[in-house]
């Protein structure tokens, strides 16, 4: 669950246009979205939540029983997590909540940007396909990303990545270049968004003469600590009539995250952390796509 800041105004919106069937589509989904990726993050100041009190009046503002018991039964906490956090005094609260989440992440009625702040619109929220600077978390995903695209950090990994025990990565041609610095860089950073996962797969042609992969091994565990398990394993490719794509397993078979090409088409750059050298999809799905076993 990606923790997220919802501004009221969204779902007052939506309730005060529920005569177009439109209104009644989004709000069904926005609760479906809630309830399928998301924790809501709320205030909490001496035990009275302003956030809660809001929201209770658009609740107690609803005329119509049949609405008001739709917005019980899909906006209540049986069917949504809320969990509260302590925030400072701002005219804004829903900035104030949103600097809480992980991600600095919001829900908004408008597509906007305060420093770190992330805010998304519905149509953004529901889209099958998103942009690189898109960090909700949302399954299935497909992201584009296009020649030359530079990248600052790889916080687009974090929704899916955050606090996983094992992360496995699958590549035949992982550390098979003389100049496989990015590579390096690029799993070390990956691990890191995960936070303290006890267990790392590389799956590749391991091999005990391979002086990239020895120097992988001990960036690893120079930044982890040796408390972390890296296995180097023989790269099992399907046997069926598949193309060879290149993947990140979390734990197990929780996510799969799918290349198009080589995790080496990202490149360290003079410019920014990355830069794609070629354009290329990343999908996210759910379930382990990787076929070895």
């Amino acid at each position: 669950m990606q923790p997220i800041a919802l501004n009221i105004q969204v779902l007052e919106q939506l309730i005060d246009n529920w005569s177009d069937v439109k209104s009644q589509r989004e709000f069904h989904k926005l609760a479906e979205n809630l309830e399928n990726y998301h924790c809501i993050f709320i205030d909490k100041k001496d035990h009275r939540s302003v956030w809660l009190e809001n929201l209770r009046s658009l609740r107690n503002n609803i005329k119509d029983s049949n609405i008001k018991k739709i917005f019980d039964d899909l906006i209540g906490p049986k069917n949504i997590k809320y969990k509260p956090v302590d925030v400072e005094d701002n005219q804004d609260l829903l900035i104030s909540i949103a600097q809480k989440t992980p991600d600095k992440i919001g829900l908004n009625t408008k597509k906007l940007r305060s420093n770190d702040l992330r805010f998304y619109d519905l149509k953004t929220f529901n889209t099958n396909e998103f942009d690189t600077t898109n960090y909700l978390f949302r399954i299935p995903k497909v992201v584009t990303i296009k020649p030359g695209e530079r990248f600052d950090d790889l916080r687009l990994f974090s929704p899916y990545l955050r606090d996983a025990n094992k992360i496995e990565f699958c590549d035949l041609y992982l550390f098979k270049s003389n100049k496989s610095e990015s590579e390096i860089t690029f799993i070390t950073e990956l691990i890191g968004l995960a936070g303290k996962p006890s267990e790392v797969i590389i799956h590749c042609e391991p091999n005990p003469l391979n002086v990239i992969q020895k120097k992988s091994l001990e960036n690893l565990h120079s930044t982890f600590g040796k408390s972390l398990s890296v296995e180097y394993k023989k790269y099992n490719p399907p046997t069926r009539d598949v193309n060879h794509d290149r993947f990140i397993i979390v734990d197990h078979n929780k996510y799969s995250i799918r290349f198009t090409t080589s995790f080496n088409n990202l490149k360290q750059s003079s410019k920014a952390k990355f830069e794609a050298k070629d354009s290329f999809l990343i999908e996210f799905s759910c379930g382990r796509k990787y076929f070895d076993e």
